[in-house]
């Protein structure tokens, strides 16, 4: 097979021994006598795919066992709303750098939670630029600064 290479922002080129892998799970998941798409979430294999996966998760990033670990659909945009939830306290506000398509999404989700500041806005510049992280100084009362460094679609 001519393998390709790609650069994209999304996903990318998996080993030939990842696909296999998956490939064979898709057919049938490890002996199960079923596919682990066909498999119940309440079922052995399933439960055994999930407790691997979790162990092999906190093992990577340190994860201690006293902390829950989330596995969540929604993709990255599902993180423009679950961001404000979870960091945006009350009578703060939340700092946004508007650097492109993404962060204006992020934008205008974070809005209809709490309070949202525009710390600098690209638009004008059709986002080229950004502020110098040097001179860059959150609103006093800011539970966070947001800022989208892999603007995808357009801008920086």
């Amino acid at each position: 097979m001519n393998r390709k290479k790609n650069f994209f922002a999304g996903p990318s080129v998996l080993p030939l021994e990842v696909l296999q892998e998956m490939h064979d799970g898709i057919m049938e998941y490890k002996g199960a006598g079923l596919s682990i798409v066909e498999a119940s979430h309440r079922g052995q294999p399933f439960e055994d795919m999930y407790h691997q996966t979790l162990d092999l998760l906190r093992e990577l990033m340190g994860i201690p066992k006293n902390y829950h670990v989330f596995f969540l659909g929604g993709g990255a945009t599902l993180q423009f709303a679950m961001i404000p939830m979870n960091f945006l306290r009350p009578g703060t506000v939340a700092d946004y750098i508007k650097s492109g398509t993404w962060a204006n999404k992020a934008t205008a989700d974070a809005k209809k939670i709490g309070d949202v500041k525009v710390y600098y806005d690209g638009t004008s510049n059709n986002f080229t630029s950004l502020p110098d992280a040097k001179t860059v100084k959150p609103s006093e009362n800011s539970s966070y600064l947001y800022l989208c460094s892999n603007e995808t679609i357009g801008g920086i």
